[in-house]
């Protein structure tokens, strides 16, 4: 028999929320230890409505020559 995790689903979901109001970004979650990786949120906010737009180089037709 296993022993039972030392924290529960709703411990860690208010790890993480207090994580993100703290202007963290949650990484990773270990599901056997329950140890959260955060990192600092450097990611620019968006306001509302605004929309980002991003250019995508063509593709390169020859990378498909080996599918028949």
């Amino acid at each position: 028999m296993t022993k039972p995790l030392p924290f529960t689903q709703a411990n860690i979901t208010r790890a993480v929320s207090a994580a993100r109001k703290a202007g963290l970004r949650v990484v990773s979650i270990d599901a056997k230890t329950g140890v959260i990786q955060v990192a600092e949120n450097t990611a620019p906010t968006l306001a509302l409505g605004e929309v980002v737009t991003q250019t995508v180089p063509p593709a390169d037709d020859k990378a498909w020559d080996d599918v028949a």
